[in-house]
């Protein structure tokens, strides 16, 4: 009986799904880590308060945001923008043509509303990532003339996550990119 007992404890843990979503209560705010369909994204945004967005020019994906991007052919990203109280946040939702299937979700803010700066919500996001991913963080910095960023990644087996933080005098925009596997 106590085999049994001590398998079926095993078999849950071990069937146990990673979190789909970290959720940053401060910023009342989700993340999704898991591939969205790209039928699904509507609703997903809708969860959110998401509003789709249009951009009067074409966006392309560099091979810093997606290396090897040059190997598939990338449709425009869907956009929406999610309005809250504390902030305003672009999520761009990048998917090959081909096949629709989603390959990396980019979270962008540039400015807060509430006074809070860039540099606390960078924090944030780094703490909440550390904690999914059990403090697995890479770190790099560059400094330049003008200019400096801060960067931070995070793999797994089916993601991998790219933060970074630009100042020139104070920290103007953080980025969360989410690349699937």
């Amino acid at each position: 009986m106590k085999i049994y007992v001590y398998l079926l404890i095993v078999i849950c843990i071990a069937c146990q799904k990673p979190a789909k979503h970290i959720y940053i209560t401060k910023y009342n705010f989700s993340y999704t880590l898991i591939r969205p369909n790209i039928r699904t994204i509507d609703s997903l945004e809708l969860q959110q308060s998401g509003i789709r967005i249009y951009k009067p020019f074409d966006i392309n994906l560099s091979d810093s945001y997606f290396p090897n991007s040059k190997k598939y052919k990338f449709a425009q990203p869907l956009l929406y923008l999610r309005k809250n109280e504390n902030m305003n946040t672009v999520v761009s939702y990048f998917f090959t043509e081909k096949d629709s299937i989603v390959r990396l979700v980019e979270y962008a803010w540039n400015t807060m509303k509430d006074g809070d700066s860039i540099s606390e919500l960078y924090k944030y996001n780094e703490e909440y990532f550390n904690q999914y991913f059990k403090n697995q963080a890479k770190h790099k910095s560059e400094v330049h003339p003008g200019w400096k960023q801060k960067m931070t990644t995070w793999e797994n087996d089916s993601i991998n996550i790219f933060h970074f933080i630009l100042s020139h005098d104070e920290p103007e925009r953080t980025r969360v990119i989410i690349r699937f596997k």
